[in-house]
């Protein structure tokens, strides 16, 4: 990392998780108003993530109604009904049966952003967020916590250039992380949950091997994923900036990563300044960019 201002990062803030959000809870709801916020504060997506994270039934009218039968018109209007008829009252009672059997701390991380180049002699790429102040926000950065357990987000503003050759590379950030084995009683099972304690100071990097990575992904398979891309043909060399502006809303699947394991976690950023991609092609050769949906940055293909 080149640096052209100063590491602006904030206090970090806790974010409920699926437990939390649910004790907080204490009267049905059968206004639109209170289904709205209901279903704002705990979004269908969120629920279907932790039924899948815990792989636990919690609720046969939840997992068949919403996630197996989903209504043909919206599939949020299922969980709306659940709502009204007490549902998130119900598992608030049921979770209560849940005991904590362990608890440890680990450290990992998470994936901040990444930043990829055409394996062409050649090539180049960059990302850039220049600060003034240490207040200088460019991100917030949001994960949740795993199995209900609560997140973490904070604001940062990296103060530099990344600049890379020829490859691909992800910028991650150390996290403490709380580990705990718990078992619902009621169901006689277990299941792990994960709560977001800490982001660690600093930022790190390291290459995406190519099997890990979503460049030189065939035509074909972009279409079939209903992505689009663009092309480059590029004569000798040629140098272009992108950018991720003001304003916008990243959400997207990804993981903690451990020494030995990783946990699924959702990432949520949203962008307070306009951050800048710079990438120079060298030829004479054509190139294809797209952006995975919800991803900032672009990927590649040649040929």
């Amino acid at each position: 990392m080149e640096k052209i201002g100063p590491l602006a990062v904030s206090r970090t803030k806790k974010e409920p998780g699926i437990f939390e959000k649910l004790d907080s809870i204490t009267d049905k709801v059968v206004s639109d108003k209170g289904v709205f916020d209901l279903k704002k504060k705990i979004p269908m997506d969120d629920m279907a993530s932790f039924y899948d994270q815990t792989d636990i039934l919690w609720s046969e009218k939840f997992y068949y109604d919403v996630m197996k039968k989903p209504d043909p018109i919206t599939k949020h209007s299922n969980y709306e009904r659940l709502i009204r008829e007490g549902f998130l009252l119900d598992l608030r009672t049921n979770l209560r049966g849940v005991e904590v059997l362990n608890r440890e701390i680990k450290r990992g991380y998470v994936i901040f952003t990444e930043i990829h180049c055409p394996k062409i002699k050649g090539c180049k790429a960059s990302f850039t967020q220049k600060t003034e102040r240490s207040r200088d926000y460019f991100f917030n950065f949001k994960v949740a916590g795993f199995s209900g357990g609560f997140g973490r987000s904070v604001n940062v503003g990296l103060g530099s250039t990344i600049n890379i050759t020829e490859k691909c590379l992800a910028i991650y950030k150390p996290i403490k992380v709380q580990i705990e084995e718990c078992f619902d009683m009621r169901r006689n099972k277990k299941f792990y949950r994960a709560s977001i304690l800490k982001f660690e100071d600093g930022f790190n990097h390291q290459q995406i091997p190519s099997d890990d990575c979503y460049c030189q992904t065939s035509q074909l398979r972009l279409k079939e994923e209903g992505l689009n891309s663009n092309e480059h043909h590029i004569i000798e060399s040629e140098t272009f900036d992108t950018f991720i502006e003001k304003g916008k809303t990243f959400e997207f699947g990804s993981s903690i990563f451990f020494d030995t394991f990783e946990l699924g976690a959702k990432i949520t950023i949203e962008t307070k300044k306009t951050s800048k991609y710079s990438y120079t092609l060298n030829g004479e050769q054509t190139y294809y960019s797209f952006n995975l949906k919800n991803h900032h940055g672009r990927h590649w293909t040649w040929k």
